[in-house]
């Protein structure tokens, strides 16, 4: 149960004192202070636990037994069968033979006369030529240069003229005002130096070798080659081929297919069933007690005494039988909640001078009847 709900619940029951305070009271009317006690409770709650549990169970297990069989099998299998076998073939042998051949060759002999040739041979002689030649004989020579202006454009002021049209041919006037008439800048002088040619034509020496040929007769040594036909008997290797039969034997494997069967030890494996008994786990949930403490809120009230009253201070305030017979009447009148708790509170009255009560929840009394709650929203640990 929260905080705010048992505030609530304490000022409905301070509202229903008051009122009965001031049943009783009449006319008398004195200053009324509420407060809150809270005493421990041990309460006891259910917590969920969860504990596992085994039960036997019986199963059938299957094991591998491992078993040896002997098996028969057929299979074919090919077997080698060796063959002789001849083989006939004509060998061609090499035969050399030693044959006498008559070999006619022509020989060139060298044969070295003496003749006399004409040569010619050319000879040089010195001759002075007279040659013109041609010299410049010029000089620099300086040369002034004009180099006009440049061109531009100005506003002048004209008269009114007639002139052509080019593109017509017809006679047009032009009104007199400002035009853009070109005019040409002053222009500069300037000297350069000139080469001035002046070819003059001398008569030079010259002297030149003129070619004058000559026959002489000169002795040679002439080699000439004469042919000489020779005849020489040579020996010659002759290479003839002779045919030799031949029969070589050789062995020729061929395969023969036959029907084999042999006893082949294998293992065989088998399941065999056995009956087991195994635990098996299961969580089984179990609620347990737990007792825990609880802080219950308990309404007191207690009045203060003014200097013109004429309620002694060792009085304390009493509740008519009439409206508030008992402690549980009061609870479930109160009640606003299903899941609240009534029993947890009681109403008990202090005298004026009460002390060491601490004060949670204050209750003044406005007229007769209202009542104002002031409290802190805070959760019941």
């Amino acid at each position: 149960m929260t905080l705010p709900y048992q505030v609530s619940t304490v000022a409905a029951v301070w509202a229903l004192i008051v009122a009965d305070v001031g049943a009783q009271c009449c006319c008398c009317s004195f200053p009324v202070n509420g407060q809150a006690v809270y005493e421990a409770q041990p309460v006891t709650q259910y917590r969920l636990e969860y504990e596992t549990q085994y039960d036997e169970r019986e199963i059938t297990v299957h094991r591998q037994v491992w078993e040896t069989q002997n098996e028969t099998r057929t299979r074919r299998v090919s077997v080698p069968v060796v063959e002789t076998r001849y083989q006939e073939y004509v060998v061609h042998r090499p035969v050399w033979e030693t044959q006498t051949q008559t070999k006619q060759y022509t020989v060139r002999r060298p044969v070295t006369e003496t003749e006399m040739r004409a040569q010619t041979f050319t000879s040089y002689e010195p001759t002075t030529v007279m040659r013109t030649q041609y010299v410049d004989q010029g000089q620099f020579v300086n040369q002034v240069q004009q180099n006009p202006g440049r061109i531009r454009k100005r506003l002048r002021f004209r008269q009114r003229t007639s002139y052509v049209d080019s593109v017509t041919g017809q006679q047009k006037f032009q009104r007199a005002g400002l035009y853009w008439v070109p005019s040409q800048g002053r222009g500069t002088t300037r000297v350069n130096r000139v080469w001035v040619p002046n070819v003059v034509a001398q008569q030079v020496q010259e002297k030149t070798y003129q070619a004058k040929q000559e026959v002489r007769q000169i002795p040679v040594q002439v080699t000439k080659y004469v042919d000489q036909v020779m005849t020489q008997e040579i020996p010659v290797q002759v290479l003839k081929w002779t045919k030799e039969p031949h029969r070589d034997p050789y062995q020729v494997t061929t395969y023969r297919y036959e029907e084999q069967t042999e006893n082949v030890p294998i293992r065989v494996c088998k399941w065999v069933e056995e009956k087991k008994v195994v635990k098996v786990p299961r969580c089984v949930p179990r609620w347990v007690p737990v007792t825990v403490t609880r802080m219950v809120p308990r309404p007191v009230v207690r009045h203060e005494q003014l200097p013109d009253s004429s309620i002694k201070e060792d009085d304390t305030l009493q509740l008519s039988d009439d409206k508030w017979h008992s402690h549980e009447e009061l609870s479930a009148d109160l009640v606003m909640d299903e899941d609240a708790e009534p029993e947890q509170f009681s109403v008990l009255l202090l005298p004026a001078d009460a002390k060491d009560v601490p004060e949670i929840t204050s209750f003044p009394i406005i007229g007769d009847e209202q009542a104002v709650v002031h409290a802190s929203h805070e959760e019941d640990e």
